[in-house]
């Protein structure tokens, strides 16, 4: 098949970054107002593309968190306590990621648990630590 030549919708930076990352739930309340500040005040681009670059070179945002939000992909970032920060890897038993639980900021790494597999057997070893530590 052909490629029109269009875009899809999702190789389109959205034009308001700021809605999907509040949409996203990757920063925490303060964190969002005070990046909104800085927009408003010119301190920070309103750009999405220049925002996002700003905003990973600030560490506020990661390379991987603002390549989905720049791809209008805001879902996925969060999963239950924890902050999706990267992707590290993926095979025959799911995908991995590094994340940071929100109240306690130390990166984990958090796998994404087969559908054969007891959630709670699966949280279980994320919160005593059987999963793989990697230090952020």
């Amino acid at each position: 098949m052909e490629n029109s030549g269009q875009s899809k919708s999702t190789d389109v930076p959205p034009h308001d970054l700021l809605r999907l990352i509040r949409h996203s739930g990757v920063l925490s309340d303060r964190q969002f107002e005070e990046v909104r500040g800085k927009v408003r005040s010119g301190e920070y681009p309103r750009d999405s593309v220049a925002l996002a670059g700003r905003l990973i070179e600030e560490r506020i945002l990661t390379k991987f968190q603002a390549d989905r939000l720049l791809r209008n992909k805001a879902h996925g970032l969060v999963v239950g306590r924890y902050v999706i920060l990267d992707r590290l890897g993926a095979g025959g038993r799911g995908r991995v990621f590094r994340a940071q639980h929100r109240l306690m900021p130390n990166g984990r790494t958090k796998g994404d648990r087969p559908p054969n597999r007891d959630a709670g057997e699966f949280d279980s070893q994320v919160s005593s630590g059987n999963a793989a530590h990697r230090p952020a």
